[in-house]
């Protein structure tokens, strides 16, 4: 079960701590949903069969990608695509996978645009990239493997085949997010990143949907097209702050990356945590010792999936 769900679920014991604890999100949402209003919003021309979930997912994935280059192999997004090897009809020979993969890494690695700006061909082949990882990792997160596009028996099963499967708008749109949120934030992306931190000691599963850290900051990155923020996202980036019980990477704030408005939300961290518990600040040593005091006393449930051993 994925570290963020934990945070947020009622039957767990980490959830019912993160809700009992810290029940206040509604007080910090007030300011930021009040700046995410007079945001002009990123909306695509799409239908009611947009892939709004696939295309968060890939924009999470590219914004990542302008801090430093992940192979394709570390992220969830192997797991889903190693489904695709077990579908009832028609699956991928294991081979093919691997070897897609293969390629990917390659192609990442070539493309990765760290402090430099793409050209336009090569900006449309790593967000098309990031999209076929977002569909994969669709698979993971969510089980759908029969409704997945890319078990299409007109689909190719070839890099060019599998990349050129995304729709233009889809493209088009993470483009727009990428290069938006990169001109407004330069100062943020400039800093040194974390792009997938092992906090409280617990390896994260390469999901476009976990925290990043730049400079001192943990984010989320939410492509939203609702103008406000969901409560169990500040759960979600309370309870990855709790984690690092030792202070592995210094975090002093955290946020929400908004690349649809072209903004980010930030919060001193102890002031963060402060106001969610609607108590006077605490230290946050005091407040994380608690927290894995807890995680102890329950068996640390809070573990992310082993990483698939295909395309290594």
């Amino acid at each position: 079960m994925a570290l963020s769900t934990r945070f947020d679920q009622h039957g767990s014991v980490i959830g019912q701590y993160i809700w009992q604890r810290y029940p206040r999100t509604a007080a910090l949402a007030r300011g930021a949903n009040a700046r995410l209003a007079q945001a002009e919003t990123l909306r695509p021309s799409a239908d009611d069969h947009y892939p709004w979930a696939v295309v968060a997912r890939a924009t999470a994935l590219r914004l990542r990608y302008v801090s430093g280059n992940t192979p394709p192999r570390a992220l969830l997004a192997l797991d889903g695509a190693a489904r695709l090897t077990q579908a009832n009809t028609s699956p991928y020979p294991l081979a093919t996978v691997a070897a897609l993969f293969a390629d990917l890494g390659a192609e990442v690695a070539r493309l990765t645009p760290t402090g430099d700006q793409l050209a336009p061909a090569d900006e449309e082949q790593l967000s098309r990239i990031c999209y076929l990882l977002g569909l994969c990792e669709d698979i993971a997160r969510t089980g759908r493997l029969m409704q997945s596009p890319l078990l299409h028996a007109a689909v190719p099963r070839t890099v060019a085949g599998l990349l050129a499967l995304a729709d233009p708008v889809c493209i088009a749109d993470i483009r727009q997010m990428a290069a938006r949120f990169t001109a407004a934030q330069p100062e943020l992306l400039a800093q040194p990143a974390t792009l997938w931190p092992a906090l409280g000691g617990v390896p994260l599963a390469g999901s476009s949907l976990e925290p990043l850290i730049l400079g001192d900051g943990l984010y989320l990155i939410k492509a939203t097209t609702q103008p406000q923020l969901e409560a169990r996202w500040l759960r979600e980036l309370l309870g990855y702050l709790l984690l690092d019980a030792q202070d592995v990477y210094g975090i002093h704030q955290v946020g929400i990356i908004a690349p649809r408005q072209g903004i980010t939300l930030r919060w001193p961290a102890t002031d963060f945590a402060a106001t969610l518990a609607g108590t006077p600040a605490a230290p946050l040593p005091e407040l994380r010792r608690e927290f894995a005091a807890l995680r102890r006393a329950v068996g640390q449930p809070v573990a992310a999936p082993a990483r698939r051993a295909l395309a290594r």
